[in-house]
């Protein structure tokens, strides 16, 4: 009798004992999984948000750069465009610009952070926007960079188009409850956008594009 009840007992040990770790693997899986989408989301809002002040610091530059002179046209004895020759001076004060005002409003953004309710952060739709907010910091890792890509090309006859813009890398990191996240992002934006049609129309200054 005793052998039986001592053998039972052993074998009540081992069901509960199995049944645990079945349960800690699960608990593991789902938190592991969870970890995994928390940051997926975490890094898609901290994306938008940067991407949001970054198009609002390059807005900014144009406003602050309008009227700066970019190029030098050329033109034949006819008074059509040969060739648009890029000021240097005033290409580098544009970057230098625009890379200071996007770092500029980035550290803005890192010491507010962007709020995500937890809903959200759980992935279900039903609960998508609902609980309290959950505090995700940003922090930009090293200085934007920027590179101008210009594109002069004929247009149709006697049609040239003139065509300016910049695309901006920032690195930053998204600093999660449960560690933290680098995301690299590449943004182009479009400076200017010109068709030049016959001789050089009066409001270029008969010599030059402007932003």
């Amino acid at each position: 009798m005793k052998k039986r009840r001592k053998a039972l007992k052993h074998r009540l040990i081992c069901v509960f004992v199995i049944m645990m770790l079945t349960l800690i693997a699960v608990v593991i899986s789902v938190m592991s999984g969870l970890d995994e989408h928390i940051e997926e989301i975490a890094s898609y809002h901290c994306k938008a948000a940067a991407g949001r002040v970054m198009l609002s610091a390059a807005d900014e530059t144009i406003a602050q750069q309008q009227n700066t002179q970019l190029y030098f046209l050329q033109r034949d004895d006819s008074g059509r465009i040969t060739s648009a020759q890029l000021d240097p001076a005033a290409a580098n004060k544009l970057k230098t610009c625009l890379e200071k005002n996007i770092s500029l409003e980035l550290e803005k953004l890192g010491e507010d952070g962007i709020d995500i309710p937890i809903g959200t952060l759980t992935g279900i739709n039903y609960l998508s926007g609902k609980g309290s907010g959950v505090n995700i910091g940003i922090a930009q890792i090293g200085s934007a960079s920027s590179e101008l890509n210009s594109v002069f090309e004929s247009a149709g006859i006697n049609q040239t188009r003139l065509r300016l813009s910049v695309t901006v890398t920032v690195t930053i990191s998204a600093i999660l409850p449960t560690g933290s996240t680098k995301i690299r992002m590449k943004e182009e934006y479009l400076l200017c956008d010109s068709l030049i049609v016959g001789e050089v129309p009066e409001k270029y200054g008969g010599e030059g594009v402007y932003l």
